[in-house]
């Protein structure tokens, strides 16, 4: 049951901090008055080119991730795997079915959350060193034409974040956007060639 409310506290946290986030941007916009930052025209290619090497680049992350997880909890893990081995195979054990169904759920938990959070920073980190989901979608002169010096650095420390996010997300979700923009592009053609 400890386990269940600290997993709702992480929840609630991670909500919060979401609410104060957007509370803070909201205030920001209102109080400085942002200029708008305009779109390139781009091609099915070039954004599927960005998100193929944000995808290689988030496959390094998750292997990476993987690689640390592995040695904080490989041979815990390892022990633990060949408890619930031989419970299956209804041998007798040390312990208990209910407390290796336990350590088991406990060991699942605890490795999701260093994966996640190693991910994360790792794609954090990466995004600064300058590899960015959001800056190659955006006009560059109207980007380096800003009034505002607060607003070029605010929007590069929100690329940072949203593309260490997104690479910590993993592969997997890049390639969902992918499939999405892929199918936008398709469903836009074709309305066009209907329109003609």
């Amino acid at each position: 049951m400890e386990n269940q409310s600290s997993g709702t506290n992480g929840v609630k946290f991670a909500v919060a901090i979401a609410a104060v986030l957007a509370l803070g941007a909201l205030i920001l916009a209102v109080l400085l008055g942002p200029e708008y930052i305009q779109f390139q025209d781009l091609s099915l290619e070039q954004v599927l080119k960005l998100l193929v090497n944000l995808s290689v680049v988030a496959l390094f992350v998750e292997r990476a991730s993987y690689v640390i997880v592995r040695l904080k909890y490989g041979p815990e893990d390892m022990k633990l795997e060949k408890e619930v081995k031989s419970l299956r195979r209804a041998e007798t054990t040390t312990r208990s079915g209910s407390e290796i169904v336990s350590d088991s759920g406990r060991m699942s938990g605890k490795k999701l959350m260093l994966s996640m959070s190693t991910s994360f920073i790792i794609g954090t980190i990466v995004a600064w060193v300058g590899v960015r989901c959001l800056h190659p979608l955006m006009d560059p002169t109207a980007l380096s034409d800003l009034v505002n010096p607060w607003q070029r650095n605010l929007f590069s420390f929100a690329d940072i974040l949203i593309t260490g996010a997104l690479i910590g997300g993993g592969a997997d979700g890049i390639y969902q956007i992918s499939m999405t923009v892929t199918d936008l592009f398709k469903f836009l053609r074709a309305s066009m060639d209907r329109d003609k």
